[in-house]
């Protein structure tokens, strides 16, 4: 946290378990509520990302939390909480990493290496394209809310 702050990297900490460690800008992280305990938008969102993966002629892996490229490399994750009622989940999809900047403010040992989209021909549009087709999906289920900058 001190490093994060002496870089003027903001850090926010969630009450979750699984997901990305570190999100760098052009990434995507979505974090919602869900009433149903059986919510499947993580789960078809998962196959989403495998089937674009695999149309590149990827290796891609499903390890409960993670998809990875060539069962090595993080590119997107997942992680879900109950919080009473309610179903916390959270998706990260990875698009530029600074592995770097990312070994230097973890402190957690890494055991997957991380890599972005970018890395395997993906563009920016392609992603935001991949996730706003799965949320198109969901039609009035979804309520999209942005989280407000520290300037409003």
């Amino acid at each position: 946290k001190q490093l994060c702050d002496s870089l003027n990297i903001p850090v926010i900490t969630l009450p979750n378990q699984g997901g990305i460690i570190v999100s760098n800008p052009g990434s995507i992280s979505v974090g919602y509520f869900a009433k149903d305990f059986e919510n499947t938008f993580n789960a078809e969102l998962t196959e989403r990302i495998l089937s674009a993966l695999r149309d590149k002629g990827l290796k891609v892996y499903f390890d409960g939390n993670d998809i990875l490229v060539d069962n090595l490399y993080k590119i997107a994750s997942s992680g879900t909480r109950r919080l009473g009622d309610l179903l916390f989940c959270t998706f990260h999809i990875s698009y530029e990493v600074d592995l770097e900047l990312i070994r230097q403010i973890c402190t957690k040992p890494m055991v997957k290496t991380p890599k972005g989209f970018k890395d395997y021909g993906f563009t920016q549009e392609d992603v935001l394209n991949i996730f706003l087709e799965h949320v198109k999906n969901y039609g009035d289920e979804i309520e999209i809310t942005e989280t407000p900058s520290e300037e409003t």
